[in-house]
């Protein structure tokens, strides 16, 4: 059952679910108060039943009443991605049965492989790591606005640096070196200005 969410988040496992026999049940997004969630699933897998909260309390006990179980051979690619989250097996020979992908892993930098080519793409690394393309997309751009904080923080503190040998050697009347470090204190404020631009517009897109 998918109820009210945001992203696409269970789109993917609803259509692990009917894959394996299993029913698979969906808020109507109409009067979802997030029908991110709901939307999807409907949009990427065959759903059983689309209905109202105050209705599927009673659709539950006809499923339940009516519904015989069905013993279904579960999907060999289920099973190596069901080992892999329970962490049974993280070899990487267990996913090379599935297309390498040319993205990697934004959380540990490993590769990434197509477990699931249907609408959501669904990606993995042997860790452990999964995506659909909306959630790659999403922690891509929390790792990379990160790395620029990071980044900035260094460079930063880098021309704060070339400032203070600066002035030690204004001191110490070595002119030449101290202008040498000015000089590429400048230039670090160019660089730190320039990756400023970049952090502000990059964080500000939707």
């Amino acid at each position: 059952i998918v109820l009210t969410g945001m992203l696409d988040d269970g789109t993917s496992g609803m259509g692990t679910i009917k894959r394996c026999g299993g029913i698979t049940i969906v808020q109507d997004p109409n009067e979802a108060d997030h029908p991110d969630m709901p939307l999807s699933v409907l949009d990427n897998v065959g759903v059983d039943h689309n209905v109202s909260l105050t209705k599927m309390g009673e659709l539950l006990k006809e499923i339940i009443r009516d519904t015989d179980p069905v013993e279904i051979e579960v999907p060999h690619d289920v099973k190596v991605e069901t080992a892999i989250d329970q962490r049974i097996s993280t070899r990487v020979d267990n996913l090379t049965q599935f297309e390498k992908s040319e993205i990697n892993c934004p959380d540990c930098g490993g590769g990434l492989y197509i477990t699931q080519k249907e609408h959501p793409t669904h990606y993995r690394c042997h860790v452990g790591h999964s995506y659909t393309d909306r959630e790659l997309l999403i922690r891509m751009s929390e790792v990379m606005e990160s790395t620029f904080w990071t980044s900035l923080r260094m460079m930063e503190e880098r021309r704060t640096l070339l400032l203070k040998l600066a002035r030690k050697d204004q001191e110490r009347g070595y002119d030449t070196s101290a202008g040498r470090h000015l000089q590429r204190a400048k230039e670090m404020e160019v660089h730190i200005e320039n990756l400023k631009q970049i952090l502000f517009t990059a964080t500000n897109v939707d």
